[in-house]
């Protein structure tokens, strides 16, 4: 629920003037809070000119979703993040993404291991008190053994080619605008 996950909550509203229908958004309950507190105006409709422009969902252990005809399964683990709980995201038991994360309990250990693709925080090569750095990411993938891992959230001191030439091949920094095919 920290702020550089949510404050651009209301460039959403674009989604609803498009579309005409309210936006999903998901949530768990300490961040359902925070944002109906702070952004009331997106969930409730104030006149016909100002509607309510998101509608908001619990996040749940494990949900669906469709596209088209297949069924996605997501399930959530809480994380910490320094002093907050953040929430990682594991997609058809095939992808883990994690970006903001400084202790993963390892009794979550089982859901992330030997999966085809972990998307793993790495903010920078020194320590810091709510992400991981490139040891810790590099230790949590010799323990979990993903097929191939993806470091994101990468600082302006961590240089993409650099990095890259000092990585395994299985383990490769993220770039903005990557896809991945599941």
């Amino acid at each position: 629920m920290h702020a550089d996950q949510t404050h651009g909550i209301n460039d959403l509203r674009v989604f609803y003037l498009k579309n005409r229908k309210p936006v999903d958004i998901y949530a768990d309950l300490a961040t359902k809070k925070y944002l109906k507190k702070s952004f009331s105006y997106c969930f409730k409709s104030n006149s016909p000119e100002y509607p309510a422009t998101l509608k908001m969902n619990s996040i749940k252990k494990n949900f669906y979703f469709k596209d088209g005809k297949k069924k996605i399964h997501i399930r959530s683990l809480k994380v910490k993040h320094g002093n907050v709980n953040c929430i990682c995201y594991i997609i058809n038991k095939k992808l883990a993404y994690i970006s903001d994360v400084s202790d993963i309990d390892k009794r979550d250990f089982k859901f992330l291991k030997n999966l085809k693709y972990l998307i793993i925080d790495c903010l920078w090569y020194r320590e810091h008190p709510s992400h991981f750095n490139l040891d810790k990411s590099l230790k949590l993938i010799n323990t979990l053994l993903p097929k191939k891992a993806i470091l994101t959230n990468l600082h302006s001191d961590l240089d993409y080619n650099k990095l890259k030439n000092k990585l395994k091949k299985n383990v490769i920094p993220a770039y903005d605008g990557m896809r991945i095919n599941l």
